[in-house]
């Protein structure tokens, strides 16, 4: 792996490079094209197309066939004339002079390897490139009889050009022939790169890999079209992974279909390159430890929860909490958690597939236990994770607002217990459904990419163009030193698995009284070592509040503070002037809540002067509806996406409640008055 193989691989790459802008074939949306056969006798050159081969001219035939191959019971001996570049795919090539006149026997025979895209190969010197590299024609073995040569041929180790999906060279085979003196035969040979199979996680579908098969395609032009294929599982994808036979098959069928659809563009595969994303990386894992008989070249899980997800919790723990008590589906607040789990995940109630993600579940030890079963096979964990703190916040009340009477009712909201765990996973690495942690099970190579939550959201993660660029760039490497590792995931798992909560820490409780919204937030000025620059934001009746303070903004825009339980610190030392504060929480009730004063600080970072407690300014939102409270003189609220883009803009109205757009993801709303001109921003849902 030193200065002389970085130096081939250069210049193996400049070679091929060289050649592929001369081709005008070279283009990876199509499927290649077989070029001519040339054979020269006496300083003639003949031309065979490959169409018909060798059935226009009794002198010669050609044949090629798969010799080494991904099913050698259902595909040996089956045409192809290119190969994968694997180091195992073989082809044996057979060369027959056909005559019976034993007068012109093939005496002896050499062969060399060369590039050419042209009419008359044996005539054209200038365009002819040879070349003697096992990295770009692999390795032969060559057998000779009186009127045959057969070459069997095997396929380089590994595909030698990033930059592109196929590439073809012509094997010259030079004979001197028995009352004809020297002769020569040229035929074409196909290297491609590993075919690619990918699948999709859980209540998902293939068309979630749409996006990066178009960024293969056309962005990058790594691959063609042939060269991919989109497993899927969507009919049964929520039931168990612990008993894999199912699961298995639905992975080895995907493998044959892609194989076969190679085999239609004329290419014998052996090794595949496999991309699993969520749930799907867990079958495919499952699938090389189970089943595979070394056929994987390449294995690359995406947000995959190796060591489990806090969805596997939940739905233990509720499954428990049924069976304890019989009649609890009457209850209103779980009618509606179970109507928001139809409406997610599918109407198949038993989930098997997510609780089989639990704290130690079978199948999740099943899964480590296994994992030696992966060593010496290339592997590399990719992921995500959400990494803006505000919007880390404004998520998690997303993931509230999803399930609206999920802690209330169905949660203890005393710290320990299942608020807290949520509470916990949401501020933790995360991409709001698999912990870091767990994405990188353990994989010595691992690559996470942080962004906010459009873009490394579990769900979203596949469609995100860096996400493309690093699979696309783990997909071509030609040296996976530094970038994948052969020791596999780990056999172990993390104690306490972080991705777990820990022993009796998620409490399914049978009914609550329904709260009233009287919670608020209250921010003070407070000395801290003797300085006025310190605020602390405390909340009130805290026990009520569900996300208790989601994040606080100092005017304009300027995130300024993290918290701990129900206080808020920040530093206001780098500041001077008039600044207003908002601080924003959500009671048990669903019900958005908003503070905000107005801190006078001294010049130069000398001080708080004075802060008002602005009452005039706090609004609550209870399901679509905002309610603004306590306002006086005109004002005027505007809603936005996140993208900046304006929904509705309304005038102030004597009842001051306001109907925001429905199902449009994150808002943002504005409430500007003319008292002071001041503006309360605040996401919500």
């Amino acid at each position: 792996m030193g200065k002389n193989f970085l130096l081939k691989s250069c210049l193996v790459l400049a070679l091929i490079m060289a050649f592929c802008i001369k081709a005008a074939s070279q283009s990876t949306n199509d499927i290649p094209k077989e070029g001519n056969m040339f054979y020269m006798e006496n300083g003639n050159t003949r031309t065979v197309k490959a169409s018909t081969r060798g059935d226009k001219d009794p002198q010669w035939s050609f044949k090629s066939v798969i010799e080494n191959c991904y099913d050698n019971k259902k595909y040996k001996d089956q045409e192809a004339w290119m190969m994968t570049a694997d180091g195992e795919t073989k082809l044996k090539v057979t060369f027959e002079y056909k005559t019976a006149d034993e007068s012109y026997d093939i005496d002896s025979t050499w062969v060399e390897f060369c590039f050419y895209d042209g009419k008359d190969l044996f005539h054209d010197e200038e365009n002819v490139t040879f070349f003697d590299d096992e990295n770009i024609s692999g390795t032969f073995t060559m057998e000779q009889t009186k009127k045959t040569v057969t070459l069997h041929l095997t396929a380089p180790p590994v595909f030698p050009n990033p930059s592109y999906a196929w590439y073809t060279y012509y094997v010259v085979l030079h004979l001197k022939l028995k009352g004809l003196g020297e002769a020569a035969v040229a035929r074409q040979i196909g290297i491609s790169r590993n075919g690619l199979f990918l699948l999709h996680g859980l209540n998902s579908s293939r068309e979630c890999f749409f996006p990066f098969r178009e960024y293969l395609l056309n962005t990058a032009k790594s691959y063609f079209v042939k060269q991919i294929y989109l497993g899927d599982y969507s009919s049964s994808n929520t039931s168990s992974f612990s008993d894999n036979t199912h699961k298995n098959e639905v992975v080895k069928k995907g493998l044959h279909q892609l194989c076969e659809s190679m085999l239609k563009a004329g290419i014998a595969s052996t090794k595949y390159d496999m991309v699993g994303h969520s749930m799907g990386g867990i079958l495919e894992r499952l699938y090389v430890q189970e089943v595979d008989d070394n056929h994987t070249n390449r294995l690359i899980t995406l947000n995959t929860p190796h060591f489990g997800s806090m969805l596997g919790n939940i739905y233990q723990k509720y499954d428990e909490f049924l069976e304890d008590h019989p009649g609890v589906e009457l209850y209103h607040g779980v009618e509606k958690f179970n109507q928001a789990l139809d409406a997610a995940f599918s109407k198949d109630r038993s989930m098997q597939a997510v609780k089989d993600l639990g704290e130690n579940s079978p199948a999740i030890q099943k899964l480590a236990k296994n994992s030696p079963m992966l060593l010496g096979i290339p592997v590399c964990a990719v992921g995500s994770e959400v990494n803006e703190w505000g919007l880390r916040m404004a998520v998690k009340e997303v993931f509230y607002a999803k399930f609206p009477k999920l802690a209330s009712f169905l949660f203890d909201s005393k710290p320990g217990t299942g608020k807290a765990y949520l509470d916990k996973i949401a501020e933790k690495g995360s991409d709001y459904v698999v912990s870091v942690e767990s994405q990188k099970g353990g994989c010595e190579k691992s690559f996470i990419y942080k962004g906010d939550f459009s873009q490394a959201m579990h769900c979203s993660v596949t469609e995100w163009n860096i996400i493309h660029e690093e699979l696309n760039n783990l997909l071509t490497a030609t040296d996976t030193y530094g970038l994948f590792t052969t020791g596999s995931f780990a056999e172990a798992l993390p104690t306490p698995a972080s991705t777990r909560g820990e022993a009796d820490e998620i409490e399914f409780v049978e009914g609550f009284e329904e709260p009233k919204p009287t919670s608020f937030i209250k921010i003070e000025a407070e000395k801290v070592d003797g300085k006025d620059y310190t605020h602390e934001i405390r909340l009130t009746h805290s026990d009520d509040m569900m996300a208790q303070v989601a994040f606080c903004l100092l005017s304009p825009d300027d995130l300024i503070a993290d918290y701990e339980k129900d206080v808020m610190y920040f530093d206001m030392s780098g500041y001077e002037g008039e600044k207003w504060i908002y601080a924003f929480g959500r009671t048990n009730y669903n019900a958005l809540v908003v503070d905000s004063v107005k801190v006078t600080l001294g010049e130069g970072g000398s001080g708080i002067k004075s802060v008002e407690d602005n009452a005039a300014l706090r609004y609550a939102v209870i399901g679509n509806i905002l309610n603004i409270k306590n306002i006086t003189g005109p004002y005027s609220v505007a809603v936005y996406n996140y993208a900046g883009q304006m929904l509705a803009e309304m005038e102030s109205n004597p009842s001051h409640m306001y109907a925001l757009p429905r199902n449009k993801g994150l808002l943002i709303v504005g409430v500007r008055s003319n008292k002071g001109n001041q503006f309360l921003k605040v996401m919500s849902k």
